[in-house]
């Protein structure tokens, strides 16, 4: 009776795995995006200053920044073997250099791009010169 039962419960694994199709098994998630960072953006900035990314994934993917002064368009696409491009432009920036991560994710695979957007020119003054400033003026 045992053995009846192990041999009736081999042979309907064997059928169940057989009828498993090779295309509905899934691939394990592949994403790649190049480059890996996008600088020299200047501190104008603006749509007119666009720099690209290439996206190719195996299953739906999302980028996403934190920071509002990037811009990624588009910010989603399908799975797909064909490359993706992808547009980055930032706004303008009134400050000194900044820099920033957009992440591109399929589930728990994540792919960052690192954005750096030069500044305005700073001008420093010594402490020499403040002193010098202040003797000036008694």
């Amino acid at each position: 009776m045992k053995i009846r039962n192990l041999l009736f419960i081999g042979l309907a694994s064997a059928v169940l795995f057989a009828g498993c199709k090779e295309d509905e098994i899934q691939e394990s998630p592949s994403l790649k995006v190049e480059p890996a960072s996008l600088e020299l953006f200047s501190a104008e900035g603006g749509a007119s200053e666009v720099q690209t990314v290439s996206v190719t994934a195996n299953r739906e993917w999302k980028a996403n920044c934190e920071e509002d002064w990037i811009h990624v368009e588009p910010a989603s696409g399908p799975a797909s073997a064909e490359v993706q491009t992808v547009s980055i432009y930032v706004d303008e920036n009134p400050d000194m250099q900044r820099s920033a991560e957009v992440v591109f994710t399929i589930g728990v695979t994540e792919k960052p791009v690192t954005v750096t957007q030069l500044g305005v020119d700073v001008e420093y003054t010594s402490i020499a010169d403040v002193r010098a400033l202040a003797k000036d003026t008694e």
